[in-house]
């Protein structure tokens, strides 16, 4: 019963909330009132959680679900966006009770234990997803990238091995050393990352060719530009400047990894390529050596930062123009090489300022 339950709401959840969801947040979107659309999500997300208790599942296992039926609508960036400081203050008081609940002392007499369990679930948990990418249609370094990227232990683990703990399912003595494997995972991520194209090209000998091949037909469709601009990222912010960049007549090329964002554009007429604006490989291909200006469109300091030492390593007299959200990076920008950089909350202040100057009067210049 219990089995049956759980797939009922599950099934409810999925292929009936989801069209009422997007209805629902439409009606709510119209009424232009942030505070009644972030109490919808908020009574959604909670709404969900107490009804899966009900059906004998966690409540957080019903958030979890809430938050999926939500990235599955329209509205999931704008939800992302508002959602963020709180996102960012619990996620830290999250992690600060992980690390509250672990004693360190079971590295020392378990060792080993911890190893294992750190290896064996990495291992298969990446075997898995890499096999779930592939009978989902990506090419095989694709999917074993997919499975080296998301082998660790997630948020989600912690709250099920606290269920396994209460439940009883689990031994509290285990409890230490698999939550030393689960942070021992999730800290070699960043390594793992690193090293997956070494790993991907030793097991996957085709993929090599199938990234060459990207690189050669990016480099066949701007071989023939010249003094043209680079844009990196294909955002709002990219499309609005490649939009002005051909209305007056300006030879341009956007790059980004968003293969379905490109094949939209690409259809539109517009001149954007999949490229990963950080690898030397793929500015090279775009034509970074005959570049007039490389523009960096999207949010991010670090993926910037190594764009901004490519540039500055290969083809230094190229200006490299990048985008910001705010002024706090600035200075570390144009130490590290940009010719300007552009914050968002200087950009829209000096706009407001203009157009207040133009209806008091004061002359254009």
């Amino acid at each position: 019963m219990a089995l049956l339950k759980a797939c009922a709401i599950i099934g409810f959840i999925f292929w009936g909330d989801q069209k009422l969801m997007r209805e629902w947040l439409s009606i709510v979107d119209k009424r232009n009132s942030y505070e009644l659309f972030m109490l919808n999500i908020l009574f959604l997300t909670l709404g969900l959680a107490w009804l899966s208790e009900h059906a004998g599942l966690s409540m957080a296992m019903g958030a979890f679900l809430a938050g999926m039926l939500i990235a599955e609508t329209d509205f999931k960036h704008r939800v992302k966006n508002e959602i963020r400081p709180f996102h960012d203050l619990l996620l830290g008081l999250f992690f600060i009770t992980v690390g509250m609940k672990l004693d360190w002392v079971v590295l020392q007499y378990q060792w080993i234990w911890v190893v294992v369990l750190t290896v064996i679930p990495v291992v298969i948990k990446c075997v898995l997803v890499a096999l779930l990418a592939y009978f989902s249609g990506s090419a095989n370094g694709v999917a074993a990238r997919t499975g080296i990227y998301l082998a660790q232990a997630g948020e989600f683990g912690f709250v099920l091995l606290s269920i396994g703990l209460h439940q009883s399912l689990i031994e509290p003595q285990w409890s230490n050393p698999i939550l030393a494997a689960m942070v021992l995972s999730m800290i070699a991520t960043p390594i793992l990352i690193h090293y997956a194209d070494n790993i991907v090209f030793t097991f996957s000998k085709d993929d090599w060719l199938s990234q060459s091949l990207q690189l050669t037909t990016l480099a066949q469709h701007v071989i023939k530009k010249d003094h043209h601009v680079i844009v990196c990222g294909y955002g709002a912010t990219g499309q609005s400047l490649c939009h002005l960049l051909e209305s007056q007549h300006i030879a341009y090329v956007a790059i980004d990894l968003n293969a379905e964002l490109v094949k939209e554009s690409v259809l539109s007429n517009h001149q954007v390529e999949v490229g990963d604006a950080t690898q030397l490989a793929h500015l090279m291909s775009a034509g970074l050596v005959r570049a007039s200006a490389v523009v960096v469109s999207f949010n991010d300091v670090h993926g910037a930062l190594k764009i901004l030492q490519l540039v500055q390593e290969h083809v230094p007299q190229v200006p490299v123009i990048v985008r910001m959200r705010d002024d706090h990076d600035t200075n570390l920008l144009k130490n590290a090489g940009a010719a300007e950089v552009i914050p968002d909350v200087f950009e829209v202040s000096l706009s407001l300022a203009s157009q207040t100057f133009n209806y008091l009067g004061l002359p254009k210049d």
